[in-house]
């Protein structure tokens, strides 16, 4: 079965990575997975993966509004089942933003380990 929501009333989520001297961190990975999501298989499904510029920003996709954790790692990501089991496990590091209602939000972020 194919679902498919259309809708104007999301918002973004902006994030500049920046290491502990305040320096910003180009080339980082920024997750994006969604506050809801319980099992290591919806956190799967719901994952957002992003890479920051030179000067350490990135900004995401529309998203549905309701909560986010958004993290930042140097480690590359993908959804290997090893993989995404850290993620589950770290994902309580992360920041967590809620995206309202045609509204842009921000994070700063330090990259963590995840290994």
């Amino acid at each position: 079965m194919l679902r498919l929501i259309l809708a104007r009333d999301g918002g973004t989520i902006s994030s500049k990575v920046a290491d502990k001297d305040g320096n910003p961190v180009p080339n980082c990975n920024v997750l994006i997975i969604p506050a809801g999501a319980s099992s290591e298989s919806s956190i799967a499904d719901g994952l957002i993966l992003g890479q920051t510029d030179q000067n350490g920003t990135y900004s995401s996709e529309m998203l549905a509004p309701g909560k986010y954790h958004v993290l930042a790692t140097n480690v590359s990501i993908d959804k290997t089942p090893e993989r995404i089991r850290q993620v589950t496990i770290l994902r309580s590091r992360g920041q967590e933003i809620e995206i309202v209602q045609n509204s842009p939000a921000s994070a700063l972020l330090s990259p963590i380990s995840i290994d």
